[in-house]
């Protein structure tokens, strides 16, 4: 067990009183401020004692220090796998970016053409989990605030024939650049899926050179997809970076800068170095990324919190819970520590949310009168970008309510119409949704994660689970064994609907 997690084990046996639930808005206690996000947890219930032994066992831990070395370059042997180096200035990404940028203005300008003489309308982008859900919230967060498009993008991530389809119904395939991205090329759903639309170009008359005239690859050098016949481009992405932690690689890059401009992703890029930089100090109440990371490691592991919430105000970030789940259960969803023990204490919960005030109208019925308690996370946004009226406030109205309901409860003499209370909930807020504050609030949540991992004494860097999920499909594919239990599952699952 690691020596922050012992600590805080330790400091609840000796002090039972620390798990009671605590709040006062009264009590001079200021919220964490980072960049453009202010964080808040006195909803939570965290007294000030509790705080200021996260101080102590962070300082114990030396969890910056940990993190430190991930920001260094020189490093690089020493970590498994890390995102940071992506931006840190001076990086060989740095010059990959430069090439993908010169790329994208060639596209933008029409000097680069479809092999009919078309300039570009559309982008496909065949990507799988953290290399596709990053880019792909970012991009809602930017259409939703009003951000102009230079071009439509579409994402294929499952190997659905429906979903192939549907996708290339939307576009002008004359007027559509593919980009296929996997770090090992080895991927079977997005190498399926390449085959797929190949196939289907195929038989529309297009030649293979046409075909590779309008292909990018996103890869690893030497991998299956650094193959000039197949693809026009290959951009390299940096092999010690993972797919969850890749969108501010090339990976997201070239998403969002065929869509919106360099440019933008550059500011989502100078956000997220801003928030590493706030990540490096060692005082928690300086380090709002730290601070989420104790707050939510008391809540899971001491509180016994066994789902966490992520609610947003504000349609804008509508697919983030999609992406701090890829980033949270995949980084910290783990069964032994870093020396390989066996762990005896609850690790990363699971999370999933909806935007207010959609929440409010499903699931707030469970977190407010279910048998499991949650811990809630609330992001407000202040300002709208687009209207000066009244909405926002209704807005933040309506999380108000919320936040006072779950921490008072509704107590009404009835067991039927009650309710307990005391649900932890930390509040992030912002003035404003901009690419700068986007990439701000990515940081945060990549930071609050790899800071949980250290807390929790795990490898937040691997994924040893999906490996044999993907082992189990090439075998089944390659070496069919017939007394296998997957491949009796598999001939049960296609003869269902089979008419003798």
């Amino acid at each position: 067990m690691g020596p922050v997690i012992r600590q805080f084990e330790q400091f609840a046996s000796d002090q039972p009183e620390s798990k009671t639930f605590y709040w006062d808005l009264s009590e001079p206690q200021p919220p964490v401020q980072q960049c453009s996000w202010v964080l808040d947890t006195v909803f939570c219930g965290v007294s000030p004692d509790v705080i200021k032994m996260f101080q102590d066992a962070v300082s114990a831990g030396q969890l910056v220090d940990q993190f430190k070395q991930l920001l260094t370059p020189s490093s690089i042997d020493h970590v498994i796998e890390t995102h940071h180096l992506t931006r840190v200035p001076g990086h060989v990404f740095e010059k990959e970016l430069h090439r993908l940028n010169l790329w994208i203005d060639q596209i933008h300008s029409g000097k680069l053409l479809s092999h009919q003489n078309h300039t570009y309308q559309h982008v496909i982008v065949l990507a799988l989990g953290g290399s596709m859900v990053g880019a792909k919230a970012l991009l809602k967060s930017l259409k939703t605030i009003g951000y102009d498009a230079q071009m439509d993008c579409h994402f294929l991530s499952t190997c659905d024939i429906d979903l192939i389809h549907s996708i290339l119904d939307q576009c002008d395939l004359s007027r559509t650049l593919f980009v296929t991205i996997s770090k090992s090329g080895s991927t079977h759903e997005v190498h399926a899926n390449d085959s797929a639309i190949r196939a289907n170009l195929t038989s529309q008359g297009w030649s293979e050179s046409q075909i590779s005239s309008q292909w990018i690859s996103i890869t690893c050098p030497n991998s299956n997809l650094d193959d000039s016949q197949q693809y026009a481009e290959t951009f390299y992405m940096d092999a010690h970076t993972s797919g969850r932690y890749s969108t501010t690689s090339v990976v997201g890059a070239v998403a969002i800068g065929l869509v919106h401009g360099p440019d933008t992703f550059n500011e989502i890029l100078e956000g997220a170095r801003d928030m590493d930089l706030g990540a490096l100090n060692p005082s928690i109440h300086h380090n709002i990324s730290l601070m989420a990371a104790c707050v939510s490691v008391w809540c899971h592991s001491i509180l016994n919190c066994e789902t966490a919430l992520m609610i947003p105000y504000s349609a804008a970030l509508e697919d983030w819970n999609l992406l701090v789940q890829q980033l949270w259960c995949e980084s910290n969803g783990k069964q032994v520590t870093r020396s390989d023990h066996e762990i005896t204490y609850s690790t990363a919960p699971m999370i999933t949310g909806d935007i207010g005030t959609n929440a409010q109208h499903s699931f707030f019925q469970w977190v407010y009168q279910g048998s499991f308690r949650p811990m809630v996370q609330f992001i407000s946004v202040q300002k709208s970008t687009r209207s000066q009226d009244d909405t926002q406030h209704n807005l933040l109205t309506h999380m108000a309510a919320q936040l006072a309901i779950m921490s008072e409860g509704a107590h009404t003499g009835e067991p039927k119409t009650s309710i307990a209370g005391q649900i932890p909930a930390t509040v992030l807020s912002t003035a404003s949704l901009t690419p700068r504050s986007l990439g701000e609030l990515l940081a945060y949540y990549e930071n609050m994660i790899i800071f949980q991992s250290f807390i929790w004494d795990i490898n937040g860097f691997d994924q040893e689970g999906v490996q044999h999920g993907k082992s189990w499909v090439t075998s089944l594919r390659e070496d069919p064994d017939k007394t296998s239990i997957a491949q009796k599952i598999l001939s049960r699952l296609t003869h269902y609907h089979e008419v003798e």
